[in-house]
């Protein structure tokens, strides 16, 4: 049960929020300067007292998950198959070694590996049954299963990599290594050469947060701030004007909180992969939740933009509702059917090897003023961007 209090200076910090968000101010570098530290503060005090209030009670319940049942599928029913196959093992032996007739020895041979099957197929049911029951009633979040699942439950000596190949690394320094080939220092090429001017936006209504909010899906691992889905959910029944204004506040200044773009990672090696080579790992960024809220309500405003001024071509099939792979080789297929009798057809497939990963920020950023894009979604992604750090936990 997720006990929530909005107690203390809660009514000090909703007091300066609105202020913000009532403040005239339109000259963008004054209004800068002045509010945004007051942003970054109010949003980092938020999310501590969010925190503590949260989880107030965390001793006695990580000692109640701590003694939680782990996964079992040992039972009656096994035990006795399991006697019962080594008391016709065992009499099958005998029979052997003691040179008993054929016919005896066949029987008993017959009826042990008869029985060992049963107990197997009654092994794996009662295993896969078991499974499937702990998995749909367990209540840890992101406990024994998580760590299971993502084999959190071994020691970071499995990161093989070994730079120069020198036997003297450390582990920090083979971790440093992976970070440094996958999250590289920014050159002067990806400098953002931007500056940013306020834009106006539509302030959000509370019919488009409760939207996103009732979307969320539980169980989701946090990030830094280790406040999950769960709890916004209950923040916002709790106090739905509070984090309206907090949204707006966002959008008002065109700006992303710094605390909110900052990521937790970890690293997972892939399945039959050399771990000896940074490419066999895959990196985990986990962001705080807050963050995934402002930017799925930042693509409500980006999408309905988009579909206002037709930007997005009928034929761009991935990242798009209602799109898919599948809809685009089935539409592919039926231009192959259509003028395959008449014509000659040739199909060019390229792919970007990490696109997302590789983009330059700069001409990301010219392509948006290209496409003549409100002021407000540039200064947006640029400040979503802007100073993104990474910590290793």
């Amino acid at each position: 049960m997720l006990a929530f209090d909005l107690g203390g200076n809660c009514s000090e910090r909703k007091h300066a929020l609105r202020k913000l968000w009532q403040s005239p101010e339109r000259n963008y570098f004054l209004a800068f300067s002045r509010w945004t530290p007051v942003i970054n503060q109010r949003c980092n005090e938020m999310l501590l007292d969010i925190y503590k209030r949260c989880f107030q009670n965390s001793e006695k319940e990580t000692e109640k998950i701590c003694l939680a049942k782990k996964f079992s599928f040992w039972n009656e029913d096994l035990r006795i198959s399991r006697n019962k196959v080594n008391r016709l093992f065992k009499t099958y032996i005998k029979h052997k070694t003691e040179g008993s007739i054929l016919e005896i020895v066949q029987s008993s041979g017959n009826a042990y590996r008869k029985e060992r099957a049963i107990y197997k197929k009654l092994l794996l049911s009662t295993k896969r049954k078991a499974w499937e029951s702990f998995c749909l009633n367990h209540n840890e979040r992101f406990g024994f299963l998580f760590n299971l699942v993502f084999n959190r439950g071994s020691s970071e000596n499995f990161i093989g990599v070994n730079p120069n190949n020198d036997p003297n690394n450390t582990i920090e320094d083979k971790i440093n290594y992976l970070m440094d080939n996958f999250f590289p220092s920014p050159s002067s090429e990806d400098n953002l050469d931007y500056t940013p001017i306020i834009g106006h936006v539509e302030p959000m209504v509370l019919e488009d947060i409760e939207m996103v909010i009732n979307a969320l899906k539980g169980g989701k691992a946090p990030g830094l701030d280790r406040i999950d889905f769960r709890i916004w959910r209950a923040v916002f029944i709790h106090d739905k004007e509070f984090i309206l204004d907090l949204i707006n506040i966002c959008f008002k200044f065109n700006y992303f909180p710094e605390h909110l773009i900052n990521a937790k990672v970890f690293f997972l090696l892939k399945d039959g992969e050399d771990p000896g080579l940074c490419t066999s790992y895959r990196p985990v960024c986990l962001l705080p939740t807050l963050g995934m809220i402002i930017e799925r309500l930042f693509l409500l405003q980006l999408n309905k933009w988009l579909d206002r001024n037709n930007i997005i071509l009928h034929n761009q099939y991935g990242f798009r509702e209602g799109k898919s792979c599948d809809l685009a080789i089935h539409d592919l297929i039926e231009t192959i059917k259509i003028r395959m009798p008449s014509e000659h057809l040739a199909l060019v497939s390229l792919d970007i090897k990490s696109a997302f990963d590789t983009m330059n920020w700069p001409v990301l950023l010219k392509t948006l003023e290209s496409y003549g894009f409100p002021a407000f979604f540039k200064n947006f992604i640029y400040f979503y961007l802007k100073n993104r750090r990474v910590f290793l936990h």
